[in-house]
C-alpha cells in the first residue's frame, strides 16, 4: 500500500513538474511572438508570381538631354536683355552663366558656385530676369531630341507622345508620365489605380497611363535619338559630354534626380531596358493598424501641397521643396510653376 502511494505521488510531482516546464516553455516562446509582432505586426506574403500584365502601368520614360541649354540661342536672349554687343568677352561671361544653369540639379547645387564666381558682378544685372522662361527657350525641341518612335510595333510620332517634363535635373521629355505639364490637370490616382484593369491596348487617354499586354523586344516602346548640333553644346559646362540621360520611374513619380542612366551619343548603338515589375499591395487589416505600427502611409491619408498623388517618392521631393524655399527663400526654376506661394522668387 505504501508503495503504491509513494508511486501515486511520484507520478503527480513528475506531471506537475513537467506541466510547469512546458507552461513556462510555451510562455516564452508566446512573449518571443508578442515582441516580434510588436515589432513588425506586418507579415509579406507572396501571393502569385503570374500578375496579369493589363493591370501593370507600363514604366514612364523620362529622357534629358545632355545639351539643355542651346548656346547660340542662350547667347542671343542674354545679349538682348542685358542690351550689349555680344563680343568675346561677353560670350565668355555668357559661357559661364548658361553652364551654372545647365547643371542646376539637386542635390549638387553647390557644383554652380564655381560658375557664379566669376561673374559674381554681372549678377545684379539679372534681378528681374525669368530663368524659367529662358531656360524653356534654350531647351532642345522635341523636334531636335527625337527622330523616330513605335509604340507596341506602329510608329507614332515623338513629339505628340512626349511631353515637358520638370525633374530636379531641370526640363526634360517623358513618355507615360502623369506628372508632365500635359498632364499636370489630371485628378490625383492610386499607384495601382483599378483604371489599369483595362485590356484593350488601344484604350488611351491624357489622363490614363498606357498599358502593355505582351512582353518581348519590339512589344514595348522604341525611341531613336538625334545628334545634337556641335555649335549649341557648352562643352565642359555640360554636367556630361553630349549625349541622354534617361529615366525609368512609374507614371505616378517624377523621376528622381541620381537615378537616370547615362547614354552618349554613339552612331549604331542600341540601349534596351528589360523591367521586372514587383506589386506589393496590403489587405484591409493593415489600415487598422496605426501608422506608427505598420510604418507607412495609405495615399488617401496623406494630402501633397505641391504634387497631385501621395506616394514616398513625391512626398521626399515635396519636402526638399518646402526645405530650399525656408532656408534658401527661393526655389529651383524647374518647379516654378508647381510651387504656389513659393512662386514668388526664383533662382
Amino acid at each position: 500500500m505504501s508503495i503504491f502511494l509513494l508511486f501515486c505521488v511520484s507520478v503527480r510531482v513528475c506531471t506537475a513538474v513537467a506541466f510547469i516546464a512546458c507552461a513556462t516553455i510555451a510562455g516564452v516562446f508566446v512573449r518571443r511572438a508578442w515582441e516580434k509582432f510588436s515589432k513588425s505586426p506586418i507579415v509579406v506574403n507572396v501571393e502569385t508570381t503570374n500578375y496579369p500584365l493589363y493591370k501593370l502601368h507600363f514604366p514612364a520614360i523620362t529622357i534629358c538631354p545632355a545639351n539643355n541649354v542651346k548656346k547660340t540661342v542662350g547667347e542671343e536672349l542674354l545679349a538682348r536683355h542685358l542690351n550689349m554687343t555680344l563680343d568675346s568677352n561677353l560670350q565668355q561671361n555668357l559661357l559661364s552663366l548658361m553652364s551654372a544653369l545647365s547643371i542646376c540639379q539637386y542635390p549638387f547645387y553647390f557644383r554652380m558656385q564655381a560658375h557664379f564666381k566669376p561673374i559674381f558682378d554681372m549678377l545684379p544685372l539679372f534681378s528681374d530676369f525669368n530663368v524659367s522662361r529662358f531656360m524653356l527657350q534654350v531647351l532642345p525641341k522635341c523636334s531636335e531630341v527625337f527622330e523616330s518612335c513605335f509604340w507596341l510595333g506602329k510608329e507614332v510620332d515623338c513629339c505628340d507622345v512626349f511631353h515637358l517634363q520638370r525633374t530636379e535635373a531641370g526640363f526634360c521629355y517623358s513618355f507615360n508620365s502623369l506628372t508632365s505639364d500635359d498632364t499636370w490637370s489630371c485628378a490625383a490616382q492610386d499607384e495601382f489605380s483599378q483604371h489599369a484593369a483595362q485590356k484593350e491596348k488601344d484604350e488611351y487617354t491624357k489622363c490614363q497611363p498606357r498599358h502593355n499586354i505582351a512582353s518581348g523586344t519590339t512589344t514595348g516602346f522604341e525611341v531613336f535619338l538625334l545628334h545634337s548640333n556641335p555649335e549649341n553644346s557648352l562643352g565642359a559646362g555640360q554636367r556630361d559630354k553630349n549625349g541622354f540621360r534617361v529615366y525609368l520611374h512609374h507614371p505616378t513619380h517624377f523621376p528622381e534626380a541620381g537615378k537616370g542612366v547615362f547614354l552618349p551619343e554613339q552612331k549604331g548603338k542600341a540601349f534596351r531596358v528589360e523591367v521586372t515589375p514587383s506589386v506589393t499591395q496590403s489587405s484591409a487589416e493593415v489600415r487598422a493598424l496605426s501608422i506608427a505600427q505598420r510604418q507607412c502611409l495609405f495615399p488617401d491619408e496623406m494630402r501633397l501641397q505641391v504634387f497631385h498623388t501621395y506616394t514616398q517618392q513625391n512626398c521626399l521631393m515635396e519636402c526638399r521643396l518646402h526645405h530650399v524655399a525656408n532656408f534658401c527663400g527661393c526655389h529651383p526654376y524647374f518647379f516654378s510653376a508647381f510651387t504656389g506661394k513659393y512662386m514668388e522668387k526664383g533662382f
